[in-house]
């Protein structure tokens, strides 16, 4: 069920969410600054859109490749969702990411937008995600499609697993992510005690509920497993599964629970789930210490192993 423009608690959501990214923006940057950074030498982009299942509009996705690569060559395929909290526009958040990984994998990273709410609530971010996975399973002539990979980011992890579970690991050859909501429609805790984290942001109970009333603002809709993971057919997840997470961050614990009965399940297939020691959410973005930019590395070098993993099996 979508918002109602003509409803006061819609305008509500909608200016709350302004606030919050425009407190976001002068923070960080706006989406325009975040994907025109400069690249470094032997990575190129080109920009262009993918037709969405409703008619009439297309979903914008960068693809970064090595320079030494022509745009024909079939190379393997990483497909990629920003965090936002399904809110945020943090497309092109995901640079350093990307970087690491076109060099650690020498393939196409493919790093997608998605629609958000409150302006466009679930499943509308879900289906955009699911639709350029498809879409990328149709272009043999110019992907290796049988080496497609995708990962994500918070809000954009979510999106990954959920795509890759829809399409199956016939399909899908591995999934790396990063903090993804699990089973999250319950209220979360307040800030863990003791609290000395090295990086990233605290989700508040207000943030989250705010997220959660944006993109889902049908309550029935939030116990749903395509929103929560939770509750999906663990069967159709890929055979090499990583998932890493800070251990101060309130999505940790459910996380770290889930996957473990994951692993459990699906003993045939490679689960990983990394606690990632005194680190909050997002703590890759904006690495605050050293130790933290050390983990952040090797956090990503796990994730593409895990990749590397996928394709040569």
């Amino acid at each position: 069920m979508a918002h109602s423009i003509f409803s006061p608690w819609y305008w509500f959501l909608k200016f709350s969410a302004t606030v919050l990214r425009t407190i976001v923006f002068v923070k960080r940057g706006t989406q325009h600054h975040l994907r025109n950074r400069a690249l470094p030498d032997g990575i190129v982009r080109e920009t262009f859109q993918v037709p969405s299942r409703d008619k009439g509009r297309s979903i914008g996705v960068d693809l970064y490749r090595p320079a030494g690569a022509s745009a024909s060559d079939k190379l393997p395929v990483v497909v990629n969702w920003h965090g936002s909290g399904y809110v945020i526009p943090s497309w092109g958040e995901d640079r350093e990411f990307i970087i690491q990984a076109v060099k650690a994998l020498g393939c196409n990273v493919l790093d997608c937008d998605y629609r958000k709410g409150p302006e466009y609530p679930f499943p509308s971010g879900h289906d955009d995600a699911e639709d350029v996975v498809a879409w990328v399973l149709t272009q043999s002539q110019r992907f290796d499609v049988d080496k497609v990979a995708l990962s994500g980011f918070s809000a954009g992890a979510g999106l990954a697993l959920n795509a890759g579970n829809v399409h199956g690991p016939g399909k899908i050859r591995a999934i790396s992510c990063l903090y993804p909501p699990v089973d999250v429609a319950p209220a979360p805790p307040e800030r863990p005690t003791p609290y000395e984290p090295r990086s990233g942001v605290h989700l508040t109970p207000r943030v989250v509920a705010l997220f959660n009333n944006s993109y889902m603002p049908d309550l029935s809709t939030r116990s749903l497993p395509k929103f929560r993971i939770r509750g999906l057919d663990t069967s159709r997840f890929p055979n090499h599964l990583f998932v890493a997470c800070g251990d101060l961050d309130i999505l940790h614990l459910t996380a770290k629970n889930y996957f473990a009965e994951v692993a459990e399940a699906e003993k045939n297939k490679k689960v990983t789930f990394v606690s990632v020691h005194r680190e909050e959410h997002g703590w890759d973005k904006a690495p605050l210490v050293p130790e933290s930019v050390e983990s952040r590395d090797d956090t990503y070098r796990q994730m593409f192993d895990n990749i590397k993993a996928s394709f040569s099996s």
